[in-house]
């Protein structure tokens, strides 16, 4: 995938060109040209003036959008790697408490853990920028969802294996949707820099 400040420098090329063609296209005297090859050269010069302000245009596009577009991409990326982690750490310990023999003790150890990795996971989305708010709302349902799921490991009988793997996994659930969303908003993102680095 062809780099921003390749992409810049081609735009600032394409300009100087164009603007080089119509500079030497105006020091050609008119009287050169017959009557109906001076209406051609008022055409062109035409064309050229237009297409040199859409090269201007975009390339002013490009200096504002790719930016906060790559920003956006970090910031989503970032909490993606966040819930990542959670899920890895949830299924572990389900996992874990579905083959050994269950503790209480580790239990409440993995409880407070996961806890933490809620806590900085909902602050960063709570950080994202509202770029789609539909996706936003989705993803705030799914962090609600695992916040619930926490809160019953809290209060619900710590001892009691069946219950908090029941939750772990329903946990586990919520953690992967959350990656689904992000996912799927990352894709479109990245389709909008160039639609050959994304999937169908």
């Amino acid at each position: 995938m062809i780099g921003v400040s390749e992409i810049v420098e081609l735009v600032g090329s394409l300009s100087s060109g164009l603007g080089e063609i119509r500079a030497c296209c105006d020091r050609i005297p008119s009287s050169f040209f017959l009557p109906a090859a001076k209406r051609n050269v008022e055409v062109i010069n035409l064309r050229l003036e237009t297409l040199n302000g859409q090269v201007a245009s975009l390339r002013s596009e490009i200096n504002t959008s790719f930016p906060e577009i790559c920003e956006l991409i970090y910031l989503y990326s970032d909490a993606t790697s966040d819930i990542s982690s959670a899920l890895a750490i949830t299924n572990k310990v389900a996992e874990l408490f579905e083959l050994a023999p269950f503790d209480r003790g580790y239990m409440r150890i993995f409880i407070s853990q996961i806890q933490q990795d809620y806590s900085r996971i909902r602050a960063k989305v709570n950080s994202l920028p509202n770029s789609d708010i539909a996706e936003r709302g989705s993803l705030i349902t799914v962090l609600n969802n695992s916040r619930d799921c926490i809160r019953d490991m809290h209060s619900s009988d710590v001892g009691n294996a069946e219950i908090q793997i029941r939750l772990l996994n329903s946990l586990s659930t919520q953690y992967s949707d959350a990656l689904s969303i992000l996912s799927d908003f990352l894709n479109r993102t990245l389709l909008r820099l160039n639609p050959h680095t994304c999937r169908e």
